[in-house]
């Protein structure tokens, strides 16, 4: 809903986009937090998740302040 709100003139390609991010996000996420894990430890595994979420969250608070 809230990306169908910064472009409600086009709900299906948000809609698709951020879809298809949230299934990217599920396939690659656990498949490269286990080659984390299994090459250095479950330490830096989650260390490296936190960091890839904090990204995230300044990605997600620039884009919002650009719509």
């Amino acid at each position: 809903l809230s990306l169908v709100k910064t472009h409600p003139d086009r709900p299906g390609t948000v809609a698709g986009i951020g879809t298809a991010g949230v299934g990217l996000g599920n396939a690659a996420g656990p498949l490269l937090f286990g080659l984390v894990a299994q090459t250095f430890s479950f330490g830096a595994a989650w260390m490296a998740a936190a960091v890839v979420a904090a990204l995230a969250a300044m990605l997600m608070t620039i884009a919002r302040s650009l719509f």
